[in-house]
């Protein structure tokens, strides 16, 4: 992962990392120098982050088998492909915590990788780049040569194909991280059910349900939410609709999603749930616009005669609204962002109290 990094050298000794708990200023000062000097991307957890299942059952349950342990020198290692391996990279603040454990306790978990060719001349990481990138740093930082080979669980050349490989980089990922994002969970899920149909194996949502822990229905929704297009996700990503929206707005193309982006301001949990699930895809977006027609529609009666206007008490001051006197209506104050209002007032404006002049 490191072959084109290049770093000043620093003249830092392990003998220098005295404090007993935490991270050491000098160390993280170092640590984090390094990790400004390059961009790429973080893929796995905190060494000490305990994991969810235990990495030998995950890998004998996808592969088959668990592999064989060994020592790999770092410079005979390659990182995963970019496109196997979309998780949410971890913080630089984590990596440094993460560099400052191994360091004062040695690596807890070995890394997982298979022989490129028959030689072997080579090694594909498929769980364990950024503990392999921290080695390298350390290396950089202390020179100490035990940094220059790491600890891993190797499967010979042959043994997984490109499926089964891919398929350990999501398990991995996915049981060891402490965290996931829902764009991990989206992406997880996704991932798992791509490659079971890929291998035609049978009820795949069950299989997938059983690999990743949660219920069959979730898997179902956040297959859906991960067909989402940007704009679309952010606002699950955000809470602005819930999980059943979200996984409503992923049945449909994303050409219908940028039609439906374009009212983003108008999606709802409750608008959204109104468009049927079975809608044909020609007639998602004009079905939502008339969810929307109806929704903003005015009332028959109006209360335009009314008027309002302020009255200083001893108490402080008062909104008067005079000659209301229906109880199916009542006034109320709404403060509305500056690209909701012109529809407001285009929508309700027969119901909008005036000041007095």
């Amino acid at each position: 992962m490191l072959k084109n990094f290049h770093a000043t050298r620093v003249d830092a000794r392990p003998e220098d990392i005295q404090e007993p708990v935490g991270v050491s200023e000098r160390f993280k000062n170092l640590v984090e120098e390094k990790i400004a000097e390059h961009h790429e991307a973080e893929q796995e957890p905190t060494a000490d982050a305990a994991p969810k299942e235990d990495i030998g059952v995950v890998l004998e349950r996808t592969a088959g088998t668990v592999g064989e342990y060994k020592v790999i020198p770092c410079d005979m290692l390659s990182p995963t492909p970019d496109e196997w391996n979309q998780f949410t990279p971890i913080s630089e603040e984590k990596k440094v915590l993460m560099a400052d454990s191994i360091h004062r306790t040695g690596l807890q978990q070995p890394i997982v990788v298979r022989e490129m060719d028959a030689t072997p001349s080579g090694y594909q990481v498929l769980a364990g780049n950024t503990r392999t990138e921290i080695y390298r740093l350390l290396y950089e930082i202390t020179q100490d040569e035990r940094y220059l080979s790491i600890p891993a669980i190797v499967y010979q050349y042959g043994v997984i194909d490109d499926d089964k490989a891919r398929e350990i980089v999501t398990d991995t990922n996915y049981v060891q991280r402490a965290e996931l994002s829902k764009k991990d969970r989206a992406f997880a899920v996704h991932e798992k059910m791509t490659l079971l149909r890929k291998q035609h194996i049978q009820f795949p949502l069950d299989r997938v349900a059983e690999a990743l822990k949660m219920g069959r229905t979730s898997v179902y929704k956040w297959e859906r939410i991960s067909n989402l297009i940007p704009g679309l996700f952010d606002l699950y990503d955000k809470d602005q609709i819930d999980a059943n929206a979200a996984a409503r707005l992923g049945t449909f193309s994303h050409d219908v999603q940028k039609e439906l982006l374009k009212e983003k301001s108008l999606l709802s949990n409750e608008t959204i749930r109104q468009i049927p699930a079975k809608t044909i895809e020609k007639n998602v977006v004009e079905t939502f616009r008339g969810v929307i027609a109806r929704a903003t529609e005015p009332e028959n009666h109006s209360i335009v005669s009314v008027k309002w206007h302020v009255k200083k008490s001893e108490e402080g001051y008062r909104i008067i609204a005079d000659g209301v006197n229906d109880e199916s209506v009542q006034p109320f104050v709404v403060l509305l962002p500056p690209d909701k209002i012109k529809r407001f007032q285009k929508a309700y404006a027969s119901f909008i109290l005036h000041p007095e002049e």
